[in-house]
């Protein structure tokens, strides 16, 4: 699944929570926040089928360089919070 957040007026300190159940049979998910789905200031995607989380940000439709972490702090089937 996927959850794209757009025009949040978020300012530095500010905290986002997110809190869910993680699907027993999925690839991976991820969260979008930014203006638009051309321009992310965060793209958070845990991929389990990589163990692996990656990050990015998008400008002008144009992904930025990639940042993945090996650190997976839930899996499939898991409550998040």
């Amino acid at each position: 699944g996927n959850i794209e957040i757009l025009n949040l007026n978020m300012k530095p300190g500010n905290t986002l929570k997110v809190k869910g159940k993680i699907s027993a049979d999925t690839v991976g998910f991820s969260i979008n926040l930014g203006c638009s789905s051309r321009d992310l200031a965060f793209h958070f995607n845990p991929r389990f089928n990589e163990s692996v989380i990656v990050c990015n940000s998008k400008c002008s439709d144009s992904w930025q360089t990639e940042l993945r972490d090996r650190h997976l702090p839930f899996f499939r089937g898991c409550t998040v919070k």
